[in-house]
């Protein structure tokens, strides 16, 4: 399932050939967007988004890519626990978290939604994969 802040989007099913994140989301992208990727499981997603938009938050829970990746000079690495997100106020056009919300405790989802919904710009959308039911 693939959820938004505001109207949900859902999927059926991820079949084999259906969209990838990366296509997904490169509909909205802008030469001037700010995209923010939180718990990529190998920051390939925001590589990728780096070479369409103007800035890029990679959300590293893990603390791994911060010693493996090279990264282009407009994607920042952030490390953080991913409930409490440290990037500037109102500065995301779009977020993405793939099945990050399914690893946290309901308290910690909450919180985490209020910091991305702090750190969305006006109209900014913040996209997710969940198994949960919705």
């Amino acid at each position: 399932m693939l959820v938004a802040l505001g109207a949900p989007v859902r999927f059926l099913a991820e079949a084999r050939g259906s969209p990838s994140p990366f296509n997904f989301l490169a509909r909205r992208f802008t030469p001037r967007s700010v995209f923010m990727e939180i718990g990529g499981a190998d920051c390939a997603l925001a590589l990728t988004a780096a070479g369409y938009v103007e800035r890029v938050y990679a959300i590293d829970v893990s603390g791994h890519f911060l010693h493996s990746v090279l990264v282009p000079c407009n994607l920042r690495l952030v490390l953080c626990d991913g409930v409490r997100i440290p990037v500037p106020e109102a500065s995301v056009d779009l977020a993405w978290s793939g099945a990050f919300m399914d690893h946290l405790h309901p308290d910690e989802a909450r919180e985490h939604l209020k910091s991305v919904r702090r750190s969305l710009a006006a109209g900014g959308e913040y996209f997710f994969v969940s198994a949960r039911p919705g």
